[in-house]
């Protein structure tokens, strides 16, 4: 396969694929979080690979409202926030 096809297989087939698993288990938790009632690192992964992914596909969470709801509220956070608004860039 080339490099377009593997692309487009990720984001039309494997990445809504895991999408609904995230969805499923915010659904199941049923508290806005993966785990309890607030964030936690499984958050923060989420959103951090989230964040990245929606630099080239920003449209990526739109099937998905509970977990763009989570990545909303994540980015939200007040100490979250401060942090990607403070933080030194990365080098390239």
């Amino acid at each position: 396969m080339v490099v377009a096809e593997l692309v487009k297989n990720y984001l039309n087939v494997d990445l809504p694929k895991y999408m609904g698993f995230f969805k499923n288990l915010l659904e199941k938790n049923n508290t806005g979080y993966f785990v309890g009632n607030s964030l936690t690192l499984a958050d923060l992964a989420l959103f951090d690979f989230l964040r990245n992914l929606r630099k080239n596909q920003p449209t990526v969470t739109d099937n998905f409202p509970v977990v763009k709801a989570l990545t909303e509220r994540v980015d939200s956070n007040p100490k979250i926030r401060d942090y990607l608004n403070n933080r030194k860039p990365l080098p390239q």
